[in-house]
C-alpha cells in the first residue's frame, strides 16, 4: 500500500510541476508504464531510472508521431541526468529535444529548452553563458501565461546570482519567487525557495532571526509528503542550523531527513543525512558518536556505488580517527578517499567548476595534503629506517598524485597524466644532485630531500600563510629593478635552504632540482639569498612540475638544429621587441638554424618547418602570457595567438622522430604576480609540448637583458660537451648579474629551467 500511496503523491507532485519548475507534461495519455515509472523514480530520487524511463517514453512518442510529447520526455530525461550529475548525457538529451522543438511553434517548450541550457551552463561553471541563457528566458516569460515556468526561470537565475556571490540581487529575486509562489498550493516549491532565501540572508550576515526562520522551514518541510525533495530540504536545514550552532534543530532536521530517506528507499539521501549527522556530532566535540554515524554513511554510499559522496565520508572518518589518536586507521581511511577521488576525477572536474569555479586543488586538494600530513607525522615517529623511508615516499607520492591531476585539470587533457613520452624518476641516485620537494601544510613546511637515492625530511616551523606572504612580497619586489628585495629573499632562504644546507655540503651537491608547489611556483629559487650570495652563485638550479621528467638524459649536442622564431615589431597591440633581432642572429651564428621572424613567424610556417625537419631546439622569442585560464594562455605570432593546444599539436608533428625536442625556449613570457594557477601552466609547458625541457621566464622586463642572457646560455651550452643545461643557465645568470647595469635579479632571475636539466 505504501508504494501506491507514494506513487500517487509522486504523480500529483509532478503534475503541478516539480520544484525544478521545468517539468512540462503532456495531456496525451500514455498506454505504457514508463511514465508512471519515471514519475515515481523522480520523486524517490532515483534519477538514473527516471532518465531511463523518460528515454523509453520518448521512443514510444516518436513511434506515435507525437513530436511535442517526445520533446517533453527528452527534456525530462535531461533534467534527470542533470540531477545525478551526468552532464554529458543531459546535453545529449537536450540537444535531441532542441532539434525537435525548433520545428514546433511552442513558446513553453522553447522556454524549457532555454532554461535547461542555462542550468547546464551553470552546472559546468560556464557562468557567463548561463547568464546569457537565463536573461533570454527572463525576456521570454513575458509572453507566456505559465506562472510556474516564470518562477522556475527567476529561481534558476537567482541561483546563478548566488553562485556569483551577488547576494543582494539574489535576495531580491528569491523574494520575488517566494511572493509569486504564494499563489499556488505547492508547499514543496515554497519550502525550496525559503531555504534558498535563508542561505542568502546568512551569506549577507543577516541572521538576526535565524532560529525562527530555520524552525519554520523545518516545520514546513516536515509537513510535506515523503519524497526525495523533502529529505534534501531537511538535510539543507540541518546544515544551515549547524552552521549557526543550533544543535537541537540541526539534529531534529537531519534525523527526520534520515527517516524520510529510509522510508522511501532513497539510499543516497540516507547516506547524506547520516554523514551530516556525523559532522554535526564532530563539530560538537562528540567524536565517538560522529564515528558511528559516518561509518553508517560510508556503508550506505558503498551500497549504491555513490563514490562522489563516499570520498567525503572516508575523509571525515579519517579526521575523526586522527582526533581519537589512531593514526594508522586515519591513514587507511584517507587512502581510501584518494582511491575514490581517482575513480571520479572527471566528474569532480565538472563539480569544481560548478562550485564557484573552484580549481581541483581548492576542491579536493585538502584530502591529499591531510593524508600527506599524517604520513609525514608517522614517519617522524618511526624508529625503523625502512618504515620511515616508506612513509616519506608515500607522502611524496600522495602530493604527486594531486599535482598530476591538477595539471590535467588545468590543461583539460587526459593525456597529460601519461606525459606521452619516456619518463625518468627522480627518486634514484643522480650524481651531485639534490631533489628538494617542499610540502606546504597549514601549520608548517616540510622539505622532503632526496640525495643519492635516500630521502630525508626536514620540518620547518613556518605556516603556509606566512610562507605565502613572503613569496608574494619577494615576487613583487623582484620585478622592480629599483626595489629592496633582500629581506624577503633571505627569509625564504632561511626556510627553504638553510635546514638542508649541511646535507648539501656533506654530499658535495652542485645542482638543486626543486619540485615547487602552489605559491613557490611563482618565484625563481635562484634569487634566494643567504646574506652573502644568491643561491645561483652556489648551485645550478632547475625545477620540475613533478617527480618524473621526460627522458632524463644528457643534452645531445651532435647534429643540433634550432628553429628560431620571434617578433621584433609591434603587432596586435603588443610593444616591439627590437633586441630580438640581434638575439636570433647571434644564436644563428652558434648553431645550424632556420629563422622565422616577424611576417614569416606565422602558424603555417611553423607547421611546415616542424613537419619537415627534426629540430633539437625550438626557440620562440615573442610575447607570451600565462593565465589561470588556459584558454587565455598564448604565445604571440605575427598575425595570431598560439594557444597551448595549438603548440602541442605543432610540436607533435615531429613525433615520427625517435627523439623528442631537447629544449623549448620561450624568452619573453610573463605570469601575473600571485597567480599560482598561471604559474602551473608555465611549469607544465614542457610536458604539454612534449619537449624534454623548457626554458621560460616568469616575467618580462627588458628585452635587451633577456637577449644577452639567452644568447650567453646557448654559448655556454656549446662550449663544452659535458656542461648541463642547468649549469649553462647558472653561468649565464652569473655573468649578467656581474654587469653593473643588470645586477638586480629583475633582469636575470626570471628564467626557469623546467624539466630535464642535464
Amino acid at each position: 500500500m505504501k508504494k501506491y500511496y507514494l506513487l500517487g503523491m509522486a504523480i500529483i507532485m509532478i503534475l503541478v510541476l516539480s520544484t525544478s519548475g521545468n517539468q512540462l507534461l503532456s495531456s496525451t495519455p500514455d498506454p505504457k508504464s514508463n511514465r508512471a515509472d519515471a514519475l515515481f523514480a523522480w520523486a524517490m530520487g532515483d534519477f538514473a531510472n527516471a532518465a531511463q524511463s523518460w528515454e523509453k517514453l520518448a521512443v514510444e512518442y516518436k513511434k506515435s508521431g507525437l513530436r511535442s510529447d517526445q520533446a517533453i520526455s527528452l527534456i525530462q530525461a535531461s533534467e534527470a541526468c542533470q540531477a545525478m550529475g551526468n552532464i554529458r548525457k543531459a546535453k545529449y538529451f537536450l540537444e535531441k529535444a532542441e532539434s525537435i522543438v525548433k520545428d514546433l511553434d511552442d513558446k513553453e517548450l522553447s522556454l524549457s529548452i532555454s532554461v535547461n541550457q542555462g542550468k547546464i551552463h551553470y552546472q559546468t561553471g560556464e557562468y557567463d553563458q548561463a547568464d546569457q541563457s537565463f536573461k533570454i528566458c527572463l525576456d521570454q516569460i513575458k509572453y507566456i501565461n505559465n506562472e510556474k515556468q516564470k518562477i522556475a526561470v527567476i529561481l534558476n537565475y537567482s541561483n546563478l546570482l548566488f553562485a556569483r556571490k551577488q547576494y543582494d540581487l539574489a535576495l531580491k529575486f528569491y523574494e520575488q519567487c517566494l511572493d509569486m509562489s504564494k499563489k499556488f498550493k505547492d508547499a514543496s516549491l515554497y519550502v525550496k525557495i525559503s531555504i534558498n532565501l535563508i542561505k542568502t540572508q546568512f551569506a549577507l550576515n543577516d541572521d538576526s532571526n535565524a532560529a525562527l526562520v530555520l524552525k519554520k522551514a523545518f516545520l514546513d518541510s516536515n509537513k510535506l509528503g515523503d519524497n526525495h525533495d523533502k529529505a534534501v530540504y531537511l538535510i539543507s536545514i540541518g546544515k544551515l542550523a549547524n552552521s549557526k550552532s543550533q544543535f537541537t534543530l540541526a539534529y531534529d532536521a537531519l534525523t527526520s531527513a534520515c527517516e524520510t530517506a529510509k522510508k522511501i528507499g532513497d539510499t543516497r539521501a540516507y547516506s547524506l543525512g547520516l554523514g551530516s549527522l556525523g559532522q554535526l556530532y564532530a563539530d560538537n566535540g562528540q567524536t565517538k558518536e560522529a564515528v558511528t554515524f559516518i561509518l553508517r554513511a560510508i556503508f550506505a554510499a558503498h551500497e549504491i556505488g555513490a563514490t562522489d559522496i563516499l570520498y567525503r565520508w572516508q575523509r571525515e572518518i579519517g579526521r575523526q580517527y586522527n582526533t581519537l589518536g589512531n593514526i594508522d586507521k586515519a591513514i587507511t581511511a584517507y587512502e581510501h578517499a584518494v582511491e575514490s577521488i581517482t575513480k571520479i576525477k572527471e566528474d569532480l572536474a565538472i563539480d569544481c567548476k560548478k562550485k564557484s569555479r573552484l580549481s581541483f586543488r581548492e576542491s579536493v586538494g585538502p584530502v591529499y595534503f591531510e593524508l600527506a600530513d599524517l604520513l609525514l607525522t608517522r614517519s617522524a615517529a618511526q624508529n625503523d629506517t625502512k618504515a620511515k623511508q616508506a612513509d616519506l615516499m608515500a607522502a611524496q607520492n600522495t602530493i604527486e598524485q594531486m599535482k598530476k591531476m591538477e595539471l590535467q585539470d588545468y590543461f583539460q587533457d587526459d593525456c597529460i597524466i601519461a606525459l606521452k613520452a619516456r619518463q625518468s624518476a627522480l627518486d634514484k641516485e643522480i650524481p651531485e644532485t639534490a631533489v628538494i620537494y617542499p610540502v606546504l601544510l597549514p601549520d608548517r613546511l616540510e622539505l622532503i630531500v632526496t640525495i643519492a637515492g635516500t630521502m630525508k625530511s626536514f620540518q620547518v616551523k613556518v605556516n603556509k600563510k606566512d610562507l605565502t606572504s613572503q613569496v608574494r612580497k619577494l615576487r613583487k619586489k623582484l620585478q622592480q629593478p629599483e626595489s629592496r628585495f633582500i629581506r624577503h629573499a633571505q627569509k625564504l632562504y632561511k626556510w627553504l635552504i638553510r635546514p638542508v644546507e649541511n646535507d648539501l655540503i656533506a654530499n658535495k651537491i652542485s645542482t638543486l632540482v626543486f619540485v615547487p608547489d602552489g605559491p613557490l611556483r611563482t618565484i625563481p629559487m635562484s634569487a634566494l639569498h643567504d646574506g652573502n650570495d644568491f643561491l645561483i652563485k652556489k648551485y645550478a638550479v632547475a625545477t620540475t612540475p613533478g617527480l618524473t621528467v621526460t627522458d632524463l638524459v644528457p643534452f645531445r649536442r651532435k647534429g643540433i638544429k634550432i628553429l628560431l622564431s620571434g617578433i621584433t615589431e609591434a603587432v596586435q597591440g603588443f610593444s616591439p621587441l627590437p633586441s630580438i633581432k640581434q638575439e636570433l642572429k647571434e644564436i644563428k651564428d652558434i648553431y645550424d638554424s632556420q629563422l622565422l621572424m616577424d611576417k614569416d613567424f606565422i602558424n603555417a610556417s611553423i607547421q611546415q618547418s616542424l613537419q619537415t625537419t627534426p629540430y633539437s631546439i625550438v626557440h620562440i622569442a615573442s610575447h607570451g602570457q600565462f593565465n589561470k585560464d588556459p584558454n587565455k594562455t598564448f604565445l604571440l605570432t605575427y598575425d595570431d595567438k598560439l594557444t597551448m593546444d595549438r603548440l602541442e599539436s605543432l610540436m607533435a608533428l615531429s613525433n615520427f622522430r625517435q627523439e623528442p625536442v631537447e629544449l623549448l625556449t620561450l624568452s619573453a613570457c610573463q605570469t601575473a604576480v600571485g597567480d599560482d594557477r598561471a604559474a602551473l601552466g608555465l611549469a607544465g609547458v614542457a610536458i604539454k609540448s612534449g619537449a624534454r625541457c623548457s626554458l621560460a621566464s616568469l616575467w618580462f622586463i627588458n628585452d635587451q637583458a633577456t637577449s644577452i642572457m639567452v644568447v650567453d646560455f646557448y654559448k655556454q651550452l656549446n662550449q663544452s660537451n659535458t656542461i648541463s643545461k642547468a649549469r649553462a643557465l647558472q653561468l649565464a645568470q652569473i655573468n649578467l648579474m656581474n654587469t653593473e647595469e643588470y645586477s638586480h635579479p629583475a633582469f636575470w632571475a626570471s628564467f626557469l629551467l623546467i624539466g630535464s636539466w642535464l
